[in-house]
C-alpha cells in the first residue's frame, strides 16, 4: 500500500498546482512552505468517502485536500505512511486511507520530537489535520483515540491547540488509568 500512497500523493500534489487551488489554500492560512516546500504536505485528489472515517482514491469522486505524513527524504518524501482527506468546509472532520498510524505527524517530525524532548520543549498537539496543516505540519494530530498514551507521549510535553483538546487528552489518559501519565505534561497554549 505504501507505494500506492506515494504515487497517489505525488499525483495529488501535481493536481494541486495544475488546477490552481493554491490561492484558496493560502486564503485559509496554509503556509506556502506546506504547499511549495521541499516536502509538500498537501495535494488535491478525487476521492470516495464513506460514513466510517475512511476514503479511497477514485477517478470520478469528489475533490478533497489530501494531507500526507511519512518518512522524510533529503528532498521530498522517502515514503508516505498515511494520508488523510479533508473537505475545506468541514475542517474538523477527516477520512483516513489506511490504519497505518494513530498519531499523524510523527513520521515527518520524528527528529523534531526527539530534539524538543531532549531540550524539555513542548510538542504542539493539533485538533485536526487541517489545523496541523495551517500550523505548517510541525506537531502532531491524534487520528485514533483508542491509542495508549504511553505508546506515543511518554516523556513528551504536549501543548494542545485548544483547551477542549487538552481536557480530552487528560480525560482519556485518566480513563486508561495510565500510571506514568505524570510524565506527560499537557497544557493549552496560544
Amino acid at each position: 500500500m505504501t507505494g500506492d500512497l506515494d504515487a497517489e500523493f505525488a499525483s495529488a500534489v501535481t493536481r494541486l498546482h495544475d488546477d490552481s487551488h493554491v490561492p484558496g489554500l493560502l486564503s485559509q492560512g496554509i503556509p506556502r512552505s506546506a504547499i511549495y516546500g521541499v516536502r509538500p504536505l498537501v495535494g488535491v485528489a478525487a476521492v470516495e468517502i464513506d460514513n466510517h472515517g475512511w476514503f479511497q482514491f477514485a477517478e470520478h469522486g469528489e475533490l478533497a485536500l489530501i494531507i500526507a505524513d511519512g518518512v522524510p527524504g533529503l528532498i521530498g518524501w522517502e515514503s508516505i505512511d498515511e494520508v488523510v482527506a479533508i473537505r475545506p468546509e468541514t475542517q474538523g472532520q477527516w477520512w483516513r486511507a489506511t490504519a497505518a498510524v494513530q498519531v499523524f505527524g510523527h513520521g515527518k517530525n520524528t527528529d523534531l520530537i526527539d530534539y524538543k524532548t531532549t531540550l524539555g520543549e513542548r510538542i504542539r498537539l493539533y485538533e485536526s489535520p487541517h489545523s496541523w496543516l495551517r500550523g505548517g505540519g510541525g506537531g502532531l494530530v491524534i487520528l485514533d483515540w483508542t491509542l495508549d498514551p504511553r505508546d506515543h507521549f511518554e516523556g513528551i510535553k504536549l501543548e494542545c491547540e485548544t483547551p477542549a483538546l487538552a481536557a480530552e487528552v487528560r480525560r482519556r489518559a485518566a480513563d486508561a488509568a495510565v500510571a506514568a501519565f505524570d510524565l506527560i505534561e499537557v497544557r493549552h497554549g496560544a
